[in-house]
């Protein structure tokens, strides 16, 4: 792991100035301080040591799993800045052999934000494949979506672990508590096998960013699959 600087910034709630490290990677399975923090929502942000309040703090960061064989790119930004990494990080990718053959057999994403990589962490840990997971995803929101309210909107889907091979989503709400729902993975098997050719199409070599609009192209193109059928 590499600490590349310092960041200042000040407290929201008191004002005082607060020195932040930045990180450039987490290699597992040697950081292990590094990712219970993530898992606890706690690395991307820092506390005052004033007052306590806690603020939030994203930057470009790389979470790399030698054993695991996965990598997790944080890019903070638009769609189109992650678009621009993607394109540049698969350029270097085909330019520099070296890094192609350390990264042959990885499964490599883009996230914008901590509460995404957290999620990608927990799905590829429970060898589970997460555009299986973005599909499902897709499939509960438009259920959910029939029994709201008009004002209500659904601002994020997310997985979490129960027990023991046991998953729940927990949906955000823009104007109510979160809720959480327990998933029927029979789905995830039976997504493997049916939309299995349309997901493999839709998953492009090196670096890619799997998430709701992927899903729902995959998806789209799967109902008019089984229509032409």
């Amino acid at each position: 792991m590499a600490e590349i600087g310092k960041q200042i910034m000040k407290c929201p709630r008191c004002g005082k100035e607060i020195e932040v490290a930045i990180w450039d990677s987490i290699n597992m399975p040697y950081d292990n301080d590094l990712k219970e923090s993530i898992m606890k929502n706690t690395f991307f942000s820092v506390a005052c040591d004033e007052c306590g309040a806690r603020a939030p703090i994203v930057y470009r960061c790389e979470y790399n799993d030698i054993d695991k064989r996965y990598m997790i790119m944080t890019i903070p930004g638009t769609e189109e800045d992650m678009q621009n990494e993607i394109a540049q990080y698969n350029k270097r990718m085909k330019d520099d052999k070296a890094l192609y053959f350390a990264r042959a057999g990885y499964t490599q994403r883009i996230v914008c934000n901590s509460n995404e990589l957290r999620e990608k962490i927990l799905i590829f840990d429970e060898g589970l494949d997460d555009r299986y997971i973005e599909t499902m995803k897709f499939v509960y929101y438009t259920e959910l979506r029939k029994s709201l309210a008009k004002d209500c909107e659904i601002v994020g889907i997310f997985l979490e672990k129960h027990a023991e091979n046991e998953y729940h989503w927990v949906v955000i709400f823009n104007n109510r508590q979160p809720a959480t729902l327990k998933i029927n993975m029979n789905m995830y098997k039976d997504m493997k096998t049916r939309i299995k050719e349309q997901v493999e199409a839709a998953t492009p070599e090196g670096i890619c960013r799997i998430h709701g609009g992927w899903a729902v192209n995959v998806m789209l193109k799967s109902q008019e699959s089984f229509e032409e059928e």
